[in-house]
């Protein structure tokens, strides 16, 4: 496996708040899980815990505060996202020798129409 933090930054020029939910990583070294569907890797939810959580008073670890990603009305900011890539989702055993950041994109997307936006990474 492989982990790949990706840094983005993130203007929020709108009215109401925004937020940084729907941020998915996509290549086309991975296996697609259905034809059709577009392969994405969520980010890691124990990686994401590990860089923005606070300590649960209740549990021995930590957990994701409210609002963690959220973007303010007129605020920027980056945030790293933390993407677990495991040898199997990829096209070919040795794929995940030669994999480099070239052959990943950020994928988001809005509904209304449904548009999906496609950024490499450098």
């Amino acid at each position: 496996m492989r982990i790949v933090l990706v840094d983005v930054s993130i203007a929020n020029h709108g009215d109401t708040a925004a937020d940084a939910r729907y941020l998915y990583l996509t290549s086309a070294e991975l296996k697609a899980p259905v034809q059709g569907d577009p392969a994405i890797i969520y980010p890691s939810d124990a990686a994401l815990r590990a860089i923005y959580g606070v300590p649960d008073d209740k549990a021995p670890f930590k957990t994701l505060p409210e609002g963690w990603d959220a973007i303010e009305p007129g605020e920027s900011r980056t945030l790293t996202l933390p993407f677990v890539v495991y040898r199997n989702e990829l096209v070919g055993r040795d794929a995940i020798d030669r994999l480099s950041a070239a052959d990943f994109e950020l994928l988001t997307y809005r509904c209304d129409p449904l548009t999906v936006y496609t950024m490499p990474l450098r």
